[in-house]
C-alpha cells in the first residue's frame, strides 16, 4: 500500500493494542506516543496476506507487520477528487 493517498482512521481499540504491543513505538521529548504516525508506517510496510471483496465494494485486507496481523477495511471513492478511507 505504498502509493496510498486518503484517509486513515484508527479505533481506539487499535490504538490500545499498539500501545500494549509496543511495536517499534519511537517516543517524542515528552514521552507520548505517536499512534497514527506509527500506524501509517505499518500499513507502508505490511504485507498483504488475504482479501475479501463485498458486494458492495468494500474490502477487508488482512496484513502483517513485525509478526502482527490487523485488518484494514478500505473503500474506494468513486470519485476522483475524494479521498479512499482505510479504517484500522
Amino acid at each position: 500500500m505504498k502509493g496510498f493517498r486518503g484517509k486513515v482512521y484508527i479505533t481506539n481499540y487499535a490504538k490500545n493494542r499498539l500501545s500494549e504491543r509496543r511495536l517499534n513505538i519511537t517516543t517524542n521529548r515528552n514521552k507520548e506516543v505517536n499512534v497514527y504516525k506509527k500506524m501509517l508506517e505499518m500499513i507502508k510496510r505490511s504485507r498483504l496476506i488475504k482479501y475479501l471483496k463485498k458486494e458492495d465494494g468494500r474490502t477487508h485486507e488482512y496484513r502483517e507487520y513485525a509478526e502482527g496481523i490487523f485488518v484494514c477495511h478500505r473503500e474506494f471513492s468513486k470519485d476522483i477528487f475524494k479521498p479512499d478511507l482505510v479504517t484500522i
